[in-house]
């Protein structure tokens, strides 16, 4: 299973995404890091 948390920023999809794939022990990736990583800039 796969899980996706989408909405408008600021109200805690990363903090709550972190938090729920521990809970389920999946891991977690947050889009806004790995765009950063990609194009080696901050967003």
């Amino acid at each position: 299973m796969k899980v996706f948390l989408v909405g408008v920023g600021c109200v805690g999809k990363s903090t709550i995404g972190a938090l729920l794939a521990k809970k389920l022990n999946y891991s977690f990736y947050d889009l806004d890091d790995e765009i950063e990583s990609f194009f080696n800039t901050s967003i």
